[in-house]
């Protein structure tokens, strides 16, 4: 199963593949950061991410893809450029028909570090332990995305054992 975790931005969307190997083991296929031109127009900018990742999409075929949770609050307007960005991942993963799951930053940090607060160079650590990778995603928009592509990995293996579970015979 290959499955894309995606950390959207208006001025950078990073994203990752991973394929499952076998049980809770998984190989890091390909990441990236998609950037933005702040002095382009809005519609251009989001454009440009559209074709981006829509090139992503059908080069890696995802089965299935996570995004982070994006903090809705109606206290400012500074965090529309990310909705924006993340409406534009919604948009991709329905016409690709790719299932998608939210996860908070805290579970992402939880599943991927062991601890909700984890920071950006322990998690950069945990990814590269994880994927037994030689050195760490040089990309911090990558490394994101590949930590929620972690955990959409982790959360799906633990329903995939939930229901073998409760499939058998005796129940669990």
């Amino acid at each position: 199963m290959r499955i894309m975790g995606i950390d959207p931005g208006l001025s950078h969307t990073g994203w990752a593949v991973i394929e499952s190997l076998r049980g809770r083991t998984a190989r890091l296929v390909a990441s990236g950061d998609v950037p933005t031109e702040p002095r382009v127009p809005l519609p251009e900018r989001l454009a440009s991410l559209f074709r981006a990742m829509d090139g992503v999409f059908r080069e890696y075929r995802p089965d299935q893809a996570g995004v982070e949770a994006q903090m809705y609050t109606t206290a400012s307007g500074s965090n529309v450029p990310a909705y924006l960005a993340t409406g534009v991942v919604y948009l991709l993963c329905g016409l690709h028909g790719v299932p998608l799951s939210e996860f908070s930053p805290k579970s992402v940090k939880s599943a991927v570090a062991g601890f909700g607060s984890a920071d950006k160079s322990q998690m950069r650590r945990m990814v590269q332990v994880h994927l037994s990778l030689s050195e760490p995603i040089r990309s911090e928009h990558a490394n994101d995305a590949v930590a929620i592509a972690l955990c959409c990995f982790h959360s799906a293996a633990g329903l995939e054992r939930l229901c073998a579970r409760a499939a058998s015979p005796r129940g669990g």
